[in-house]
């Protein structure tokens, strides 16, 4: 099972959503933590600094994501009806840090997180891109992002982009369940941005 999940992980279409044939809504909340998981290979912008992820992100926001989760993917590919995809959610945005006036306190847009889940041999695998899990519903997070060709928002830096409202020194306790994090995720740089971030922003 693990060797499919990686198989199919490798000739996965990198970029995300470009072209949704669809989004649906499971039948009830998934639990993320039971799913196998696969992580996605390619190449993706990963901001370092705080002055990276300014750069690279047109809108900083704190927010908190509703239980409204949609597996959006592409149409089939010719190899063997691999996908692409996403996972959208609605944001509910609580503070605006950096926007050019689109964006207001109290808005709900659609987020686009870079993973999904899809059914291999029967049993669903939860595929992500970088060291990005899904994020919790109802939590405060900060998020850089940026807008998507579907009119959405997206992370702009992976899991680099996206941040747990709390203090510096509870962020250095936090574990990588706690921060949305896979083994992959650096976890010592992630929480040295996490620091930087929250001293700005928090």
């Amino acid at each position: 099972m693990k060797a499919v999940c990686r198989w199919l992980s490798l000739l996965c279409v990198v970029c995300l959503v470009l072209s949704c044939a669809g989004c649906f809504s499971a039948a009830a909340a998934p639990d993320y933590s039971k799913m196998r998981k696969s992580q996605l290979q390619g190449a993706a912008v990963m901001p370092h600094s705080l002055e990276d992820l300014e750069r690279y992100s047109d809108y900083i926001v704190e927010g908190v994501l509703q239980s409204d989760a949609e597996t959006c993917v592409s149409a089939a590919s010719p190899l063997g009806g691999l996908q692409a995809g996403a996972t959208k959610s609605t944001l509910y945005i609580a503070r605006v840090l950096k926007d050019g006036g689109e964006l207001r306190e109290g808005d709900a847009v659609p987020l686009y997180e870079p993973y999904y889940v899809s059914d291999v041999q029967k049993e669903p695998c939860l595929f992500y891109f970088g060291g990005y899990l899904p994020s919790e519903t109802g939590k405060a997070y900060l998020f850089f992002l940026t807008k998507n060709e579907l009119g959405g928002y997206a992370p702009s830096g992976l899991e680099n982009a996206r941040f747990p409202v709390c203090s510096e020194d509870e962020a250095d306790t936090l574990t990588r369940a706690e921060l949305c994090l896979s083994v992959e995720a650096n976890l010592d740089e992630y929480r040295a941005l996490c620091r930087e971030v929250l001293a700005a922003y928090g």
